[in-house]
Parts: C-alpha cells; sequence; structure tokens
C-alpha cells in the first residue's frame, strides 16, 4: 500500500500541512577518543585551550577523558545540524597536541595494562564521579568506551498541531507522548535495519571486555550493537511495548531496585528526552527523541555521512505516517532479529523476510522523496546498493581493506594520522568554509571555543548567548568585550 493512503498523510493534505514531515529539529551528537600516534589513549588532559567542560554546552567528554562528546545546537535540518557538528570538530582538532589524532572506530583501540591503570586513575568530572564508579564495576571501563553517533529528532510542533486537531484526544500532552511514543516503536522496530545499513564494528580489540566473549566468532556487522555490546543487563526489560508512562514505571522499580543506577543508564534503541526529571515527561510532554544505534562511519572523517542522514531523515518521515501499529510480540520478535542482523557475518545477507520488508520501505522512501522533490534518489540509490549487495555495507567494506583484528587496528591508526595531518592541510581553507563570513567569523569560532551557545549563524548576523544573558551581533566585536562573564580566573 503506498505511503500516500495512510491516514496520517491524508489527515496532512486534509490540513495543507504535509510540509511540515519536512521540518523539525535536527540534532548530532558524536563520540570519538583521542588518541597518540602509536595508537593508545592520549595521556594529555582535555584540551585546555576550550572552556571546561563543566560550562561548555557543546564539548564534553564522557567515560574516559579521552572520550570527547561533541552536541550541536539543534538546527532546522540534518544539513544544518551536520554542519555545526563540523564546526565543533575543527574547534576540537585545532586544540589537540602536535602527537594527538581522533580514533575513527566505535570500538577502542586495544588497551594494555597502563592504558587500564590510566583510565581507572584519571578523571576530570568529579561531579558524575558516583555514576562513573557504578559503570566501572558493573560494566568494566573497556566497555563503557565504545563510542558512536546519536541523532536527536523533534517533531514539527506544526505537525503535532495538525494531528492533535484532527483527533478525538482531548490532553495534548497525552497526544504528544503518544505520537512519540508510536515513532519509538517504528524506530526499534526496523533496528535491524540501521544495524544492517550503518553496522560498523566487525572486530573486538579488547580481551579484558568481560561482556564480549573471547570465543565470540568475528568479523561480524556490529558487535557493539549486538547483545554483547552497548546494551543493558538481559534481565533489563525497557522496551516499547506499552505507552511512555509504563516505560517509566518500569524504570523507577529498576533504580529503586538498585539495578540501574538513574535514567542515564537505560542504552535502550530510543530515548525520550527534554526533561532531566523524568515525570516532567509525563506532565509536560516529550521535546525529542535520541536516536542511538548508528555506528561511526569509519570511511567518513565526520563520522557521519551525508547521504546517509538524508536516508535517515527519510526514514523518519516514514514512521512518522505510517499506520503500522505493533504488538509487544511483533517487537519482541524484531528485537531478536536485530541482535541476529548484528552478529552475522558481514558478507551475510539479510534474512529473506527483512530484506523484502527493506525493499518495500524504501518504495515509500521514493514516494517521499519524489512528492517533495528532495532530490534524494541517490542517497536511496547507495541504500538498495547496500539491501541487495551485502559486500558493500560498511562492515564488510572495513573488512576488505584489513582482514583481521590486527590490520584493522593498524588501519585505524593510519586513517586517524592521515586525517590529523590532512586537517591541519587545510585549516584556513576548511575555516573559511566552515564558518560565517568575516568580520562575524573570527567571533564565530571564539564563541564556540569559550563556550557561548551559537543561536543563530549567518553572514551577517550573529545570536548568541550564555545563561539568560543574550546577544544579537552584527558587528566586529570581541567575544569577552560581550561576555565578561566566560572569562576563566
Amino acid at each position: 500500500m503506498t505511503v500516500f493512503n495512510s491516514t496520517t498523510w491524508q489527515i496532512l493534505a486534509e490540513q495543507d500541512q504535509l510540509i511540515e514531515l519536512t521540518r523539525g529539529q535536527f540534532g548530532l551528537e558524536i563520540e570519538a577518543h583521542r588518541i597518540t600516534n602509536d595508537g593508545h589513549f592520549s595521556r594529555h588532559p582535555h584540551p585546555e585551550s576550550i572552556a571546561p567542560r563543566a560550562v561548555h554546552p557543546y564539548i564534553q567528554t564522557d567515560y574516559s577523558d579521552t572520550q570527547s562528546e561533541l552536541v550541536t545546537e539543534p538546527a532546522g535540518s540534518f544539513t544544518e545540524a551536520r554542519q555545526r557538528l563540523a564546526q565543533l570538530q575543527w574547534i576540537f582538532r585545532r586544540a589537540l597536541q602536535p602527537n594527538e589524532a581522533i580514533w575513527p572506530l566505535s570500538m577502542p583501540p586495544h588497551l594494555d595494562d597502563t592504558d587500564l591503570n590510566w583510565l581507572d586513575t584519571t578523571f576530570g568530572r568529579p561531579w558524575v564521579q558516583d555514576y562513573r564508579d557504578w559503570l566501572k564495576v558493573k560494566y568494566g571501563p573497556t566497555h563503557e568506551v565504545m563510542t558512536g553517533p546519536h541523532i536527536n529528532f523533534s517533531i514539527s510542533a506544526n505537525l503535532i498541531d495538525a494531528l492533535f486537531a484532527a483527533a478525538t484526544e482531548t490532553d495534548k500532552v497525552a497526544f504528544t507522548n503518544a505520537l512519540y511514543f508510536r515513532f519509538a516503536q517504528n524506530f526499534a522496530a526496523h533496528r535491524w535495519l540501521f544495524i544492517y545499513l550503518f553496522g560498523a564494528a566487525p572486530f573486538n580489540f579488547n580481551t579484558t571486555d568481560s561482556r564480549i566473549p573471547n570465543d565470540l566468532p568475528q568479523p561480524v556487522r556490529s558487535i557493539r550493537d549486538s547483545e554483547y555490546g552497548f546494551t543493558n543487563d538481559p534481565d533489563i526489560h525497557l522496551d516499547y511495548d506499552v505507552d511512555l508512562a509504563h516505560s517509566i514505571a518500569v524504570m523507577k522499580q529498576y533504580i529503586k531496585a538498585g539495578q540501574l543506577f538513574s535514567p542515564h543508564e537505560f542504552y535502550g534503541t530510543v530515548r525520550f528526552k527534554g526533561y532531566e526529571n523524568e515525570d516532567k515527561l509525563l506532565t509536560n510532554g516529550v521535546k525529542y527523541l535520541e536516536l542511538r544505534v548508528l555506528d561511526t562511519d569509519p570511511f567518513n572523517p565526520m563520522g557521519i555521512p551525508r547521504d546517509g542522514l538524508n536516508t535517515i531523515q527519510l526514514l523518519l518521515m516514514q514512521f512518522i505516517v505510517s499506520d503500522r501499529q505493533y504488538t509487544p510480540a511483533e517487537l519482541h520478535h524484531y528485537d531478536a532479529l536485530a541482535k541476529a542482523v548484528a552478529l552475522q557475518h558481514p558478507r551475510e545477507p539479510l534474512p529473506a523476510e527483512l530484506l523484502g520488508e527493506a525493499l518495500t520501505l524504501l518504495e515509500d522512501l521514493r514516494e517521499i522523496d519524489g512528492y517533495f522533490n528532495l532530490n534524494r534518489a541517490g542517497d536511496l540509490e547507495v541504500m538498495e546498493d547496500r539491501l541487495l549487495n551485502p559486500s558493500h555495507t560498511l562492515a564488510n567494506r572495513l573488512i576488505s581493506v584489513a582482514p583481521t583484528a590486527e590490520a584493522l587496528h593498524q588501519w585505524a591508526i593510519d586513517q586517524a594520522t592521515i586525517r590529523q595531518a590532512d586537517f591541519h592541510k587545510a585549516t584556513l581553507l576548511d575555516a573559511n568554509s566552515l564558518f560565517v563570513a568575516a568580520p562575524l567569523r573570527d567571533l564565530h569560532i571564539a564563541a564556540l571555543v569559550h563556550g557561548a551557545k551559537v543561536l543563530s549563524a549567518k553572514d551577517d548576523e550573529l545570536i548568541l548567548s550564555v545563561g539568560d544573558h543574550r546577544e544579537v551581533i552584527t558587528t566586529k566585536q570581541e567575544l569577552f568585550d560581550l561576555f565578561p562573564e566566560l572569562k576563566q580566573d
């Protein structure tokens, strides 16, 4: 059945709101390790030329001080979000020491005893020390330093209004939460597809990760996205079976029983976001979703390719308009299939059942692309090529250039070193294309270095903020003159 016949599509068409499917708020996050040129975790501290992690809104670290986490300001498109991520990566790379580079894989490099000792004894975020200690005991340090990108997405407010106006539901918050929950079910039911298309973690380099069996046959499509990867314990059942209230209630039970430290320890496919206090999600409504299934693309210096994001946006649009309702049994079935796909050899095709679903879904995406003239035909051809030719998936491309764990480890070191050298060769050129034009360019860069929020960036206008202090700037000015509160002692 064509996507144009779905109930949601018809409602939006009747209200002349179909264009809102292309809109919303988009954000990107990516974690990656600082390494030295010999492939070890860097012992250099977090770059001191960048504002401290306690105050910087975009540049953080995670379990390890080497584990940078770059988080973009919400943007009006994935294209803009990716541009913002490129700016943060430029800022971060420029701050690295001469012998440092960025590890290009989701699975961490080999950690010897000196690396593990350093990892256990070095941590620069004391305000979350208790949580880190919990993770160390429960999962082990080697397991906690896997990395990857996350996608943040909020549905257009006008789209929600249009659907709510046609609904019988009278509580808009409850309606919004139900809409986001149904979307999350669709995403979770297609976890297998994201793993197949974007999985890129075929080898484990560390026998010290006790959660990954040493006798696990390798290579696979994605250890990180498998049952042995970045996931909760098997006895933690936080699914998308019922509704948001049920999911939050179950999570609270696990926290109360001492099985989870906090909601931050939920490693599911989708997180419901908007408030630190989970109860406020129920009373005020979900604001956005954090989608957590992609591996870092090792062939793209940014770790997130443009064509992949274009395809993902079409998938998100299809998930919104889909009339498909998933039963708990179906969701559990697709979860089992996703686990199986993650542990397939990279050359194995999708099971016939899933390949058929994927090709049908692809036709929906082509209809959506054609209707809105998004010009994503080339991106969808890449998706189809990977579906029909497993040898063209990211995981198989990796094992083609590096067929063993040892070879892949060396390949990753070489790529990291080459990319950092290339960065230095093109620093000025990249700055001219990444940031706004002079005379506001230096201020734009300074804001991202020193931790001001960049709410809007145009060649003739910057909108910056620090806390409640907001400035609109149209002429060349100094950051610390505008925001003296950013000065560090």
